[in-house]
């Protein structure tokens, strides 16, 4: 397209060239250097002569003015209206010069498609994209506020202001497609596909909304590096819509004039109702060809946790918001998308979640580069955001004096993968204080292979937890409460060898059918950990838990869901894991408090746990034994219900989840384990359903004194 452009260039009459000075009627412009081509202009940085000041200037053919002369007019209005220091260009003039319009704006930096593609698809840290998306939102709220729509948000419209000087400042530049908003309806706004609303496609009546959509596919590209959805077929970019967004409702594209391109209004009954094109459908009404196109992969916006080459370091809980602001800003239905003013107060902008985490770093970078995005808009008297006695919107205050404690660690990009394919075989017992991933006995145990022996152990599993345990039972915190316990082997005052480390055993947390656990301080340090022994007879589910954890452990983004294990090797006889200290099980939890959790309390740990669990499936691994004393509060007086799983000894690769065979506790079985049927990874989300209605009901929903009933 560039080269097509500058064809048609060089065939006018008028040519440009460094060096050379243009004129409008009041100033002359020296051209210092041609940029790029865009299409149907051509830019250059030029210097005012009288005033010395350095400009760009887009020089337009005078027979593609009619392209261009909607964004003359608007970038008039809008310098009148003094929106230029609300992160908006500076426009100077637009004037006619032999052949040429010329537009003279304030000189720029590179736009974000070109600074991601010269990093060869590096995304922009999240950090960054939080300022950038700040920016974005006070642009669109000046332009709101004065009635205009920008209509043509992308990676290329986004420049950065001066990469020395206002490292982090950006631009909104690309005024063509721009109007009054109450004039969209009657004007033809050009289509990017990848970026531009359902709604511009479908013909829908429009309004202001259609900028939050371009601004949130922009950030997702930031994020991602690369295109979030198809952008060279409008028709795979509508099938991506409705794959990973949603089908606009019937009462939206009943509205739209070009609805029937994409969709087909089909009868059911009595009722009508419209489903997507097939390709051929598509291609067979319009006459254009479906191309096939890979884009991501994507199935939900959540799939961004696990498509992302984000930097380190990185905070979960930060993503998680800005998943959630784009889902806001991604709505398939106009009326429903997130306003920019209510986007400037959303946590992903305002940063109140940052107060509790561990990460000097992080929480200390993203003050600084917001306080001096903000800092720029005062030095630019943000206060002209309106026109004189608007009632506009106010940026929120961003209140950084309040920070918490959190205990977990953050995250490490690390790939990782599960070898699960070797076939078992009759080892000897070894010593497993050099344990790694790649280690055949892995290969060996993490499979469906481990569950030979979970049969035996069944009665034990089956046993029904109640709240009102005999008082004796000990209430301290511990990684397993199994009914059946075995003997006693850690004493306080013992002392523990490790690999390179010396344990002192201080107290014992609890035990249950595999191992006990104590509360222990290394020797040397000042570090207190909980250690887990275990007698040689569960050495496979001794080793397929480390191997699940050290997996686990290596997530980019998930491992704050699952119990961190530190290290693992043998002493005299006995096989040892060191896991970090958490506070205590749900189960203990739940006797002291002697009663039932509220709703908000029940979300919140299910939404912890609905995270782990799709961590799993995506790694193809199943829990298989998910109950009450499996998953621990971190530590529930700083951090109320911040919780995760334990408990892996009898995790299993889902395509090796044994399809015969009675397992999981009785509370917690999925039907398809007792009726003998079909079972994958979906076992683990009954067990947690039982799990949430028995925290928030104080009993079990379903009879477990026998399987009958």
């Amino acid at each position: 397209m560039a080269k097509s452009t500058q064809e048609h260039l060089d065939n006018s009459t008028f040519r440009i060239k460094e060096g050379m000075s243009v004129a409008s009627r009041s100033e002359v412009y020296q051209i210092n250097k041609l940029s790029h081509y865009r299409k149907f202009s051509q830019i250059a940085e030029c210097q005012n002569v009288r005033t010395g000041e350095i400009l760009a200037i887009k020089f337009v053919q005078n027979k593609f003015y009619s392209q261009n002369k909607r964004e003359a007019q608007i970038l008039k209005q809008l310098k009148n209206l003094n929106l230029q220091d609300s992160n908006i260009v500076n426009f100077s003039e637009c004037f006619s010069y032999q052949d040429r319009t010329c537009f003279a704006y304030e000189k720029l930096d590179s736009s974000f498609l070109e600074l991601v593609l010269a990093a060869n698809g590096t995304p922009v840290h999240l950090i960054e994209i939080r300022a950038i998306a700040y920016q974005m939102l006070v642009a669109l709220t000046a332009l709101n506020n004065s009635g205009f729509t920008h209509a043509n948000i992308k990676p290329e419209n986004i420049l950065t202001v001066d990469e020395v000087s206002h490292q982090y400042g950006v631009k909104l530049i690309g005024f063509p497609n721009s109007a009054k908003t109450s004039d969209l309806c009657d004007l033809k706004i050009l289509l990017d596909c990848g970026y531009t609303a359902p709604e511009v496609y479908l013909d829908c009546p429009l309004d202001e909304s259609l900028d939050m959509w371009c601004l949130g596919c922009t950030l997702a590209f930031l994020f991602l590096g690369q295109h979030m959805s198809p952008v060279d077929c409008e028709y795979q970019y509508m099938r991506f819509i409705v794959d990973v967004l949603g089908q606009p409702e019937n009462e939206l594209l009943e509205k739209g004039c070009q609805s029937h391109r994409f969709f087909k209004k089909v009868k059911m009954g009595s009722n009508y109702f419209w489903r997507l094109r097939t390709p051929k459908e598509f291609e067979k009404i319009t006459g254009s060809e479906v191309k096939k196109t890979d884009c991501n992969n994507l199935t939900d916006l959540s799939d961004f946790l696990f498509k992302s080459n984000q930097p380190e370091p990185k905070d979960y809980d930060d993503t998680e918001d800005f998943i959630d602001l784009l889902r806001k800003m991604l709505n398939v239905d106009p009326a429903l998308r997130i306003k920019p003013a209510d986007a400037l107060n959303h946590p992903f902008i305002t940063m109140k979640h940052l107060r509790y985490i561990s990460d000097e770093f992080y929480l200390t970078e993203s003050q600084r580069i917001m306080k001096e995005c903000q800092h720029r808009e005062h030095e630019n008297t943000y206060s002209s955001l309106s026109a004189p006695n608007s009632n506009r919107e106010q940026t929120p205050d961003l209140d950084f004096s309040k920070k918490g404690k959190i205990n977990s660690s953050h995250l490490v990009q690390t790939k990782t993968s599960i070898e699960t394919k070797a076939e078992k075989k009759n080892t000897p017992h070894s010593d497993p204080r050099k344990i790694s991933p790649n280690d055949e006995r892995f290969n060996q145990l993490f499979s469906s292979e481990n569950f030979e022996g979970a049969n035996s152990v069944d009665s034990k599993m089956d046993q029904s937890i109640r709240w009102e345990m005999d008082s004796s039972d000990t209430d301290k915190g511990s990684y397993s409460t199994d009914s059946d316990s075995i003997p006693s082997i850690l004493t306080p005052g013992m002392v523990i060898t490790g690999n390179s480390k010396v344990y002192d055993v201080e107290e014992i947390l609890g035990s249950g059918t595999f191992g006990e656990v104590a509360r222990c301080c290394i020797g040397g340090q000042d570090k207190v950990v909980a250690l887990k022994v275990m007698s040689r007879q569960y050495e496979s589910e001794f080793l397929n838990e480390v191997q699940a954890l050290q997996i686990l452990n290596k997530l980019t983004h998930f491992k704050h869901c699952f119990v961190k294990l530190n290290d693992s090797f043998t002493y005299q006889g006995f096989l040892y894991q060191e896991f970090e200290l958490l506070d205590q099980t749900l189960f203990d939890y739940m006797k002291k408090r002697g009663g039932s959790l509220k709703v908000a309390e029940v979300r919140a740990i299910a939404q912890q746990m609905l995270i782990a669990l799709c961590a799993l499936k995506h790694l193809g691994i199943t829990h298989t034994n998910i109950k009450v004393d499996d998953i621990m509060l971190v530590n529930h007086e700083a951090q109320p219900f911040r919780v995760k799983l334990i408990d892996f000894g009898l995790a299993c690769n889902t395509e090796r989840l044994p399809q015969k065979g009675i397992y999981q506790a009785l509370p917690y079985r999925a039907p398809e384990i007792t009726l003998g049927l079909p079972r994958d990874e979906a076992i683990d989300t009954w067990s947690l359903g039982c799990l949430l209605s028995a925290l928030f009901l104080d009993c079990f929903v379903f009879p477990c004194e026998n399987e009958y009933d």
